[in-house]
């Protein structure tokens, strides 16, 4: 995760979180977090949004949604939520999965916005 701009917040002998966005913010974190769980190989739930974190913990809806996603999916399925998957449905290829979307893989690079939300560190 580390490799591809993420942070390992917590993790177990049995699963991890991570997040993309927390240390340096990148326009591209959602891609960011696929690629990284496409590396990986894992099973995994992710989704966007904001979260409070405090020292020893984070709290808020898209973790708790990744963390139904994760734990939903199959054995190597990475399920994305609605959300992530309206950011990035022109570079990922995914199929529905319940109330969710499976990622299969990624298209070659795009450029493509997947910002959506408020522009951080920025002076206009």
């Amino acid at each position: 995760m580390e490799r591809h701009g993420g942070t390992v917040e917590r993790s177990s002998a049995e699963s991890a979180v991570g997040f993309f966005g927390l240390a340096t913010t990148h326009e591209d974190d959602v891609l960011r977090a696929l690629r990284a769980a496409l590396e990986l190989g894992v099973t995994a739930g992710i989704d966007s949004g904001e979260l409070f974190v405090g020292e020893e913990f984070a709290s808020g809806r898209p973790l708790s949604r990744a963390r139904r996603l994760h734990e939903t999916a199959a054995d190597g399925a990475i399920l994305l939520s609605s959300d992530v998957h309206r950011l990035v449905e022109q570079v990922a290829v995914a199929e529905p999965a319940g109330d969710a979307w499976q990622l299969v893989d990624l298209r070659p690079e795009q450029p493509v916005p997947l910002h959506t939300g408020p522009f951080v560190g920025r002076s206009f």
